[in-house]
């Protein structure tokens, strides 16, 4: 039989975190349909994964994976399906980002709080460097774009024109989960 779950690439980028500030993880602002998350950048994988399975030869997939509160994995992934060399990028410029921030944004589209956490240990499990090693959670978002405190910020679906992060994002004036 046929196993479903992707092949993993050779893309597989850990992201280290060296510094003083403690570890965390939060839900910052939520709609019914958006999620804004505010984590430290030891907290973040992220990994393009060739998908062996899709028609377009050559696609790849996009995700962030986020150590959440509870010690179990949240994946947020590109909706869209970009070749090696884009997703290689996406990582280049998002490393970029982890790498000269503290507090990471991160903007999603979908609702996490609403999603139940899933006991996935058969499947995915993801090295946190510092951490230890954690199984997902079966909760995922729809990435849109990230940025650090200090104002960098990239989002792979829009043009450089355009604002970052882009309307609808920031969320403001919603009910906030403490």
């Amino acid at each position: 039989m046929k196993s479903l779950k992707p092949k993993i690439s050779s893309l597989f980028f850990l992201f280290v975190f060296s510094g003083c500030s403690t570890s965390s993880f939060k839900i910052k602002e939520e709609t019914d349909s958006l999620t804004e998350l505010l984590v430290t950048p030891d907290r973040i994988v992220l990994q393009c994964e060739e998908l062996d399975e899709d028609p377009d030869e050559g696609a790849y997939g996009f995700m962030v994976h986020i150590l959440d509160e509870k010690k179990t994995v949240t994946t947020s992934a590109l909706s869209i399906r970009p070749d090696k060399e884009n997703c290689e990028r996406f990582i280049q410029k998002i490393g970029h980002i982890l790498k000269n921030g503290h507090q990471i944004s991160i903007w999603n589209r979908m609702n996490l709080s609403n999603q139940p956490r899933e006991n996935d240990e058969m499947n995915f499990r993801y090295t946190f460097p510092g951490h230890g090693t954690f199984f997902s959670n079966g909760r995922s978002l729809e990435f849109v774009a990230i940025a650090n405190e200090k104002g960098q910020c990239y989002s792979p679906t829009y043009g450089k024109d355009e604002s970052c992060p882009p309307f609808p994002f920031p969320i403001e004036g919603t009910k906030k989960n403490k």
